[in-house]
């Protein structure tokens, strides 16, 4: 509801409210994706595919939908007005809402519905270990059974723990916040978004201003971003048993940095349209 606030205020609000805005717009869109991806691996094991490299083949779903609704959207913009945006947004997430409200809350939950420190490290049928992310050179991240000893806990932090379904989530992220590796993979994550946040951002501001480009344009630009996204998706799991996560993601990063470069070292002398071959790569 929070976004409504743009379109129907904005005109009549300051910078410094409309960026606490943006803030609040932030935090609440930033959980829907993990959950969504959470509730995706979680609907995946109950239908009984154990890899989780089949999240991919679900996943593309999305980013046709995405493509699909910028470059329409695009369209639209031309010929009515910007904030018709905003009408199809209350649409789609009205139906979202919808849909969250018809599922069970306990099946966004991927992980077991109890886990004691005493029993961690035994057997659970929800806990991925290194085997099932078929990750085998000693470059990439130890399982959770190596990020440390629960027993290692305090007793009163067990006493805490114990029975309390909320247990889950701090025995966990008690057991990540102690592994450097880890946090250092958190940190490379955090420098990766910060990039792809700047350039998708700003793409389509750079677009407009610069050269005048249509809405059309713009929403075209969109589709063409995800359609190799589409492609790897579809075959992520081939491509990931084949060069693992770790080369997956350097080869991303050359991409984006590619993607970048093209657009700074280009700047004015480029042609809108040559736009849209740029994009493929954000794929």
């Amino acid at each position: 509801m929070s976004m409504m606030i743009i379109p129907m205020f904005g005109s009549l609000l300051k910078f410094e409210f409309m960026v606490l805005v943006y803030v609040v717009i932030s935090i609440f869109n930033g959980g829907i994706t993990p959950l969504v991806d959470n509730f995706t691996l979680g609907t995946l094991k109950m239908s009984g595919i154990k890899s989780e490299y089949e999240y991919g083949k679900q996943r593309l779903w999305g980013t046709i939908s995405c493509g699909m609704i910028s470059s329409i959207m695009g369209i639209l913009t031309d010929y009515i007005s910007i904030f018709i945006i905003f009408v199809v947004y209350i649409f789609f997430m009205t139906g979202f809402l919808l849909f969250i409200y018809r599922i069970n809350p306990s099946d966004f939950n991927t992980n077991c519905d109890n886990i004691n420190p005493s029993d961690f490290n035994t057997n659970c049928d929800n806990t991925i270990s290194l085997e099932e992310l078929n990750i085998n050179n000693e470059e990439n991240l130890e399982s959770l059974e190596n990020f440390g000893d629960v027993q290692e806990l305090e007793a009163d932090d067990n006493k805490m723990l114990i029975g309390y379904q909320s247990s889950n989530f701090r025995i966990i992220l008690f057991l990540l916040a102690r592994n450097p590796r880890f946090l250092y993979f958190l940190f490379i994550t955090l420098l990766m978004a910060i990039v792809k946040a700047v350039a998708g951002a700003y793409l389509l501001l750079f677009l407009s201003e610069f050269f005048n480009a249509s809405g059309t344009l713009l929403g075209l630009s969109q589709i063409m971003s995800v359609s190799l996204e589409v492609v790897f998706f579809y075959f992520s799991k081939n491509i990931m048993e084949s060069i693992g996560p770790r080369n997956m993601i350097i080869l991303g990063q050359v991409a984006l940095l590619i993607r970048v470069s093209l657009y700074g070292f280009l700047g004015k002398i480029l042609n809108p349209w040559m736009a849209l071959p740029i994009e493929l790569v954000s794929g």
